[in-house]
């Protein structure tokens, strides 16, 4: 059996949502935790996946948790590329290459949003999410 590692999210955003919804097709990790420095994001996040609320400080110091990610990006949010044990494939490419996410690249919100579009068309087409008719 694979291990499973215990993950940190840092970022309880609209981002955040992805990572659950994309973390239940993998089964090498599970997210334990979740910080934002906003912390009733935090606590609102822990509550809706059952999950426990930390600080940032706390996610980065813990060492149960595995896997975190830390690096601020252009507009403050915390980004970064989980890698599980020595693959140079990550988890973020994972769900890029299987339509579960949406690689930033600086482009702008609305080339995202339309990014998130295709990927729900190519689940769609795929049969994994339901789509009901009008």
């Amino acid at each position: 059996m694979n291990k499973v590692f215990k993950v940190g999210l840092i970022g309880c955003g609209h981002i955040a949502e992805t990572y659950f919804r994309g973390h239940q097709y993998f089964n090498n990790f599970k997210i334990v935790a979740c910080a934002d420095i906003n912390q009733k994001a935090a606590e609102k996040c822990a509550k809706l996946y059952n999950i426990k609320s930390m600080t940032v400080n706390e996610i980065l110091k813990d060492k149960d948790i595995e896997l975190k990610s830390h690096d601020k990006g252009k507009f403050g949010r915390i980004l970064g590329e989980l890698f599980v044990g020595s693959s140079s494939y990550s988890v973020n490419q994972q769900m890029i290459d299987e339509y579960h996410a949406v690689p930033y690249l600086g482009q702008s919100k609305q080339d995202t949003e339309q990014g998130h579009l295709w990927n729900r068309q190519a689940l769609n087409e795929q049969g994994i999410i339901y789509q009901p008719e009008d």
